[in-house]
């Protein structure tokens, strides 16, 4: 049966797949705008700091040089012509260069400088020199005006080169005039060495190779190439447009605050039905959508379609399929609050009316929410029959279809009773008369709640989405499968309702007080139904097919039901079917 219950009643896995998504946008939207807003933001100062510029190229041709890289002896061959043609190219980033480009254009470039950059396109001896400037015309300006402060700084370097060389030519030279003028002397006496005419000769030969050496030196052309392609003017800006580099920001935000909203939904360990079929290994069931719609209280009407009423279809059916008749089944919130009440009264109600017989007995310490979703204001209930002061046949009562067991006059009182066989003994006796006894009780959380829960056969649990975590639901499965009362499944509801809530606070007060503070004994003889319908703080009301709903879920406007439509009323007072 659980397996059964785990596959038809559960929604598809696939739908819950595609949900994260819509869950994600839907409750974390504001953190994704967070993080679109700070990336967008982001893409906006870096498209700011790295706005549009200009790019203009200018080429030289390089010739050789003396002293230089690329000189008459680099060109050998094509490999060593390449090394010393990219040597020189460096030369275009060199601290004088940029020196006399800042002076030229009345800039303040670093050396080296990001706004220039220097290529040498393969097996040629031309540089490439690209400058990149705010402006159309300051780049042109910097590009033409690098390439001719290049070819100056070569032909200075070249000149500076030749004149050392000469210089120590000239040196060489007239030291070697002078060894031949000795030699000559020594050649002319009369009795002359015998190395005097040689010597002659040699010093002789080694002038005129020096005085042919300067003369060549002198002659070198100190042409240190040309500006073959000077820089025009560019037309278009290169670089991204700032819009696109925002829009692509923005984009790029959307998609992370996205990523970032899914992983928060698939991390939360609360209770979502629109993202899981189960919690903590125990199947949904029912979940309980908001429903503001509102009518006067009615039974669950079988031709109606509203989501509330649905939903506790698809619970009857799912209890029914795992728990045959007669049974006791406890319902109760994984946290006090959690709208038990509410869940219980309107399972009966759902069980009524497809024809079981059903009683709901109000074992909450609140002492009130059955009956005020009901409007039945009872003054003896269930502990006042636990603590011996009336009999089950004066305390039940009968509302529409169905029976109800009110809490009681205190319940406080005697809720160190309810977990004892007392109590297990009234949902023995309820249940030899009906199919189906429905137990609303404390949270399964507390030990009131699991006190109740031994005089069960079975239990359904009640969880808030998005408040109860699947750790909660994990420990309260634990505790329940210790006492020996299994859970069948458990119910989520969008929100406790205002009477639950109200319920909520008044049980959290009973459970502070003492279990011997016993009130007074109950009025003999009161009529514990009669006229009471009236007497409800809270006025209930059900959906348009049955299902109840509170104040919290009412509109304004809606009609409040009349006298001659409450359910309760001493003539409809009998024992459970």
């Amino acid at each position: 049966m659980m397996s059964e219950l785990s596959t038809v009643q559960q929604r598809p896995s696939e739908d819950i797949r595609r949900s994260a998504l819509s869950t994600a946008l839907r409750r974390r939207f504001a953190l994704i705008l967070l993080v679109a807003i700070v990336v967008t933001a982001a893409g906006a100062a870096l498209a700011l700091k790295s706005s549009r510029h200009y790019t203009a190229t200018s080429t030289v041709l390089l010739r050789p040089l003396p002293g230089a890289a690329f000189s008459s002896d680099a060109g050998a061959n094509a490999q060593i012509t390449n090394v010393a043609v990219t040597t020189e190219s460096k030369l275009v980033q060199a601290p004088p260069v940029v020196q006399a480009v800042n002076k030229q254009l009345g800039t303040a470039l670093g050396s080296p400088t990001s706004s220039l950059a220097v290529t040498v396109p393969t097996n040629t001896e031309t540089v490439r020199i690209q400058f990149t400037a705010g402006s159309a015309a300051a780049a042109q300006a910097g590009a033409n005006a690098f390439a001719s402060t290049f070819l100056a700084y070569r032909r200075s370097q070249a000149s500076a080169f030749q004149s050392v060389q000469i210089q120590n030519l000239t040196k060489s030279t007239n030291a070697a005039l002078a060894q031949l003028k000795t030699a000559t002397a020594a050649a002319a006496k009369v009795d002359p060495p015998a190395d005097a005419a040689a010597n002659v000769q040699l010093y002789t030969s080694i002038v005129a190779s020096l005085e042919q050496t300067i003369s060549q030196a002198q002659s070198t052309s100190l042409a240190p190439g040309s500006v073959v392609a000077e820089a025009a003017l560019p037309t278009s800006p290169t670089g991204f447009n700032p819009a696109i580099i925002i829009a692509v920001a923005a984009v790029l935000g959307l998609g992370i605050g996205l990523v970032v909203a899914i992983w928060r939904v698939h991390s939360d360990d609360s209770i979502r039905p629109s993202l899981s079929n189960s919690a903590a290994g125990l199947p949904i069931i029912a979940s309980i959508p908001r429903n503001r719609r509102s009518r006067r209280l009615g039974q669950v009407q079988q031709q109606a379609t509203d989501g509330v009423t649905n939903e506790y279809r698809r619970l009857r059916t799912n209890v029914l399929s795992v728990a045959s008749a007669p049974r006791a089944i406890l319902v109760s919130g994984a946290r006090t609050g959690a709208g038990a009440s509410e869940v219980a009264v309107n399972l009966g109600l759902s069980l009524a009316g497809a024809g079981y017989s059903v009683c709901v007995v109000d074992a909450t310490l609140a002492g009130t929410g059955a009956s005020e979703l009901l409007n039945v204001g009872a003054a003896l209930g269930l502990s006042d029959v636990v603590l011996g002061r009336a009999e089950l046949d004066a305390v039940t009562i009968r509302v529409g279809d169905m029976s109800l067991v009110p809490a009681g006059s205190n319940p406080g009182s005697a809720r160190e009773l309810y977990g004892g066989e007392r109590l297990g003994g009234i949902l023995h006796q309820l249940r030899s008369g009906v199919n189906y006894v429905i137990v609303a009780a404390p949270s399964l959380s507390t030990p009131d709640g699991l006190g109740v829960g031994l005089g069960c056969d079975m239990a359904i649990l009640v969880a808030t989405e998005r408040a109860t975590t699947n750790s909660d639901v994990a420990g309260i499965r634990n505790a329940a499968d210790r006492i020996g009362v299994p859970l069948i499944g458990l119910v989520t509801v969008a929100s406790a309702s205002g009477a639950t809530r109200l319920a909520t606070e008044q049980e959290q007060a009973a459970t502070d007080v003492p279990a011997s503070e016993n009130d007074a004994s109950a009025p003999e003889g009161t009529d514990s139904g009669t006229d009471s319908g009236t007497e409800s703080g809270t006025e209930d009301s059900a959906t348009d097919d049955g299902a109840i709903t509170t104040d919290a879920d009412t509109p304004d406007d809606a009609d409040t039901p009349d006298d001659a439509d409450k359910v309760a009323s001493s003539d409809s007072r009998r024992r459970p079917r």
